[in-house]
């Protein structure tokens, strides 16, 4: 099941990871659209991949027949890119910032991620879907 909806302000997908690559072509076409520079393109890009990556891998467990969605907007001098999901909730912001220097020395591999997204993000909001037919909403604000 393929289903690709692209209009002005969003794009939903399958839970797939072979997805990906049109979220990221659908953040850069947007994010040019809009005016956004290259660099912060590409670091909102890399968040937005690694946050719909996640979804796919621990909320669908790699499940391909759920919907992700994908909101883009620029209000005043921010750019939100707004995530919507039905899988099992899952606040990035529980999560404990990582210790790169003891991430480095143990030699862990993965999991970096949300560490990524913090680290180019300026602002994350998160809200856990409130009935099992709702949608959780991840918002990644980027100052421009």
């Amino acid at each position: 099941m393929q289903s690709k909806s692209l209009n002005n302000d969003h794009l939903c997908i399958d839970s797939d990871l072979a997805e990906l690559k049109k979220i990221r072509d659908f953040v850069r076409q947007k994010s040019d659209l809009l005016g956004i520079p290259l660099d912060l393109t590409y670091n909102i890009a890399l968040a937005v991949d690694e946050a719909c990556s996640n979804l796919i891998k621990h909320a669908y467990k790699l499940e391909k027949n759920h919907k992700i969605c994908i909101y883009i907007e620029k209000k005043d001098n921010k750019l939100i890119v707004t995530i919507l999901d039905n899988g099992n909730p899952f606040n990035p912001l529980d999560v404990p910032l990582q210790d790169m220097s003891d991430y480095l020395m143990k030699l862990k591999q993965g999991g970096l991620g949300i560490h990524l997204m913090r680290s180019v993000i300026d602002k994350i909001e998160y809200i856990p879907r409130k009935t099992k037919h709702s949608h959780n909403t991840l918002r990644l604000i980027k100052d421009i």
